[in-house]
């Protein structure tokens, strides 16, 4: 202060008029900011948020029910002794935490605490049965459907006397705990779908066969996982759904010879090769949809079937062999159960299929056939065009005359894709002939190209020819859902649609070829 002071008057006087003009700066912008920020202040005071809670309860109750995902009961923190442990964030407890209004509906939405999964070790077996007590009423009688986590099936003992409501039931089984027989036998009345997970086919099983789901005469649906059928007692004659998994192909036949009324049935079985598999086929006249998970690379179990109500299909023609272009053993398979079976197939869907395969095996298929599906396709452009060359109307001998819809999604490698081909072949399933009878009238198609590092460049030519004569099959009812990408440049991908975009009146939620499917890069 006193060096200040000291200093001359001139000195002083210059320094006082550089804060003076810094402040009058400072007084400018403060003033500036504060008439900017006025309107932003008066327009948020405008805005009007949705109120959550006018929202009618049934609708919140049909959110909730969306929302909810299975809770989790238990865990194995260890820092949680005495506790239950924790329920997963999505669970019912979330929702009854927010506030007074939700809480009530979710305490009175019977569903979302009928689906939970118990995990725990034998000594939070009594924390795990204390929430349920709180839990279980909160579900009332509607159906439970239970997930037991592990080995440990004494997790059944807190349900009591709710098992008497327990709809589905997840567990599993090794040959040193084998399985709790008496604590449900004669207790699940209601059950219609079981889960059950075993340790290792090639193992000794349980110590003492399950019987405790004998007398589950509502029981329809069961899942096996590595588990034999004399493992376990069911009322196998009565089973509707099977699904079946780490099983080989004899031991799923053991399984189907005892279950005459199945009607859909899943596999995932062993996935080796069987090539001197055979067995007598099992006659199931019920059987109308078989769906092989599209990771199972043999098929072999075909040619032990005879399903003459045989309806829908799903299954992979992944290459498993290095051959040139002739049949595989799995396609072989495929036309020997169709011609067995003498069914009416009305839909397939067929993963990661080679072209030639693709066609036998669609025309073995018959004319019954509606519905066909293609995933996760590996062709390029020249077998795009045989493609859709062979599906024309025109064609000598159509593929799938009964057609009405066709999907090719994903198509999963770069591909030119033939819209000329294309057009030509939609045009020709909507055309004369389908009004006459000749051949079904194509409802819907779908063409979508996964998104990858390359494209090749679009023929623009083809594109400009071909998108009017697409647009006006969608102006005459096709169902048509066509997004593919293309390789514009090093720096962009866009549609046909973004070079060639269609009229205004177009651009709807029906409008083709105006979105841009992509998957997370890993």
């Amino acid at each position: 202060m006193s060096s200040v002071a000291s200093g001359l008057p001139g000195t002083l006087r210059a320094r006082l008029a550089e804060i003076d003009a810094e402040t009058a700066l400072l007084h400018t912008r403060l003033a500036l900011l504060a008439a900017e920020r006025k309107p932003l202040v008066q327009a948020l005071q405008s805005v009007i948020y949705p109120a959550v809670l006018d929202i009618p309860p049934e609708i919140t109750a049909e959110i909730f029910l969306q929302y909810v995902t299975t809770a989790q009961i238990g865990g194995d923190n260890p820092t949680i002794p005495h506790a239950p442990g924790w329920v997963a964030p999505c669970g019912p407890l979330v929702l009854a935490s927010i506030c007074r209004r939700w809480r009530e509906i979710a305490l009175s939405l019977q569903p979302i605490w009928s689906r939970f999964r118990i995990k725990t070790s034998s000594d939070g077996l009594e924390s795990v049965a204390r929430l349920l007590e709180h839990w279980l009423p909160r579900a009332g009688d509607h159906p439970l459907v239970v997930y037991l986590a592990g080995w440990n099936n004494v997790h059944l003992i807190p349900l009591g006397r709710n098992l008497i409501n327990l709809h589905t039931l997840h567990c599993s089984f090794n040959s040193l705990t084998g399985f709790p027989n008496q604590l449900v036998q004669g207790r699940i009345p209601n059950l219609r779908r079981l889960e059950i997970t075993g340790e290792n086919v090639d193992g000794p099983g349980p110590a003492t066969p399950i019987t405790a789901f004998i007398d589950c005469l509502q029981l329809r649906e069961v899942a096996l996982y590595a588990c034999l059928r004399p493992w376990i007692s069911l009322p196998w004659d009565r089973l509707t759904r099977l699904e079946l998994t780490e099983l080989y192909n004899d031991q799923c036949i053991d399984i189907l010879q005892s279950t005459p009324a199945v009607e859909s049935l899943t596999l995932f079985l062993v996935n080796v090769p069987d090539p001197h598999f055979a067995a007598a086929p099992v006659r199931l006249p019920h059987l109308h949809t078989i769906k092989i998970d599209k990771y199972q690379t043999y098929v072999d179990i075909f040619r032990a079937l005879d399903a003459p109500s045989l309806t829908h299909i799903e299954f992979s023609l992944s290459p498993t062999e290095d051959l040139p272009p002739l049949m595989s053993t799995k396609a072989l398979d495929f036309i020997g159960l169709i011609q067995r079976s003498a069914c009416h197939l009305r839909s397939i869907t067929l993963f990661r299929a080679r072209l030639y395969e693709c066609v036998e095996c669609l025309g073995a298929a018959g004319s019954s056939l509606a519905v066909v599906k293609m995933q996760e396709i590996e062709w390029h452009g020249e077998q795009f065009k045989h493609f859709f060359r062979a599906f024309q109307v025109d064609a000598a001998a159509p593929l799938v005359p009964n057609l009405t819809s066709l999907s090719l999604n994903p198509c999963v490698v770069a591909v030119n894709v033939p819209y000329v081909e294309l057009a030509a072949m939609l045009a020709s399933r909507r055309g004369r002939d389908t009004r006459d009878g000749t051949v079904a009238r194509l409802e819907s198609f779908e063409l979508v190209l996964d998104d990858t590092s390359s494209w090749p460049n679009p023929t623009l030519a083809e594109m400009d020819e071909s998108l009017d004569a697409l647009r006006a099959l969608q102006a005459d009812g096709l169902d048509l859902n066509l997004r593919v990408l293309q390789k514009m440049s090093q720096m962009a991908t866009m549609d046909a649609a973004a070079v060639y975009p269609p009229p205004p009146d177009w651009l709807d939620e029906n409008s083709i070829v105006v979105r841009e499917v992509r998957r997370p890069q890993i």
